[in-house]
């Protein structure tokens, strides 16, 4: 499952409750919950998303936070 990790920058605490959303950089269609809380562990699971045939890159997002995007990967 894509899963992003939000800590603070000082000392690597994990934040909890930070909504993040994920997009597909080039447009590509897929399907679930593309907005999920982290724990508290600080980490945002995306345990539902379905993706078709193609080359993929996600963009995770925040409000106040840098984007982090993941690498092209390949679904067949």
């Amino acid at each position: 499952f894509p899963t992003v990790k939000v800590t603070t920058k000082a000392d690597g605490t994990p934040i909890p409750n930070v909504a993040i959303n994920v997009t597909e950089k080039n447009g590509l269609p897929f399907q679930g919950i593309k907005t999920v809380l982290t724990n508290a562990e600080g980490m945002a699971v995306f345990n539902d998303l379905v993706f078709y045939e193609g080359t993929y890159k996600l963009v995770f997002s925040s409000n106040n936070l840098s984007n982090i995007e993941s690498d092209f990967f390949p679904v067949s």
